[in-house]
Formats: C-alpha cells, sequence, structure tokens
C-alpha cells in the first residue's frame, strides 16, 4: 500500500484486519459445517420422504442462500 496512505493508515488497517479474522475463520467453519448438515439432510429425504426433514433441508439451504448474498 506504499503511497496509497499514510503509515498509521496502514497499521491501522492491519490492526482492524487482525481483529476481525478469527471471527471470519468460525465464518467460513460454520458455513462449511452447514453445508455437511445441508448434505446430510438431502441424504435423508431422499431415504425417507419425510416432510419434516424436507423442510428443515429448505430451512438450512434458504440460511445458507442468505448468507452466500
Amino acid at each position: 500500500m506504499d503511497g496509497n496512505c499514510t503509515h498509521n493508515e496502514e497499521e491501522e488497517f492491519i490492526d482492524a484486519l487482525k481483529d476481525e479474522m478469527p471471527e471470519v475463520f468460525r465464518n467460513i467453519e460454520n458455513n462449511f459445517a452447514q453445508l455437511d448438515n445441508i448434505d446430510d439432510l438431502i441424504a435423508k429425504v431422499r431415504a425417507t420422504k419425510d416432510i419434516e426433514t424436507m423442510q428443515m433441508l429448505k430451512q438450512e439451504v434458504d440460511d445458507s442462500s442468505l448468507k452466500v448474498d
């Protein structure tokens, strides 16, 4: 970022990133866990054709879609 901003602004930016990265990594892990759960629900729906499981799957997919947006 040389020439784009002052040294203080660079340090503040880097410090802010350091503070936010653990939460970003937690969110990524949670999203992958949710996708794994969706895969499991898909398998259950295919096997059982259970309406309640289908509704749970829809809720998980909707929530996952919102996170992507």
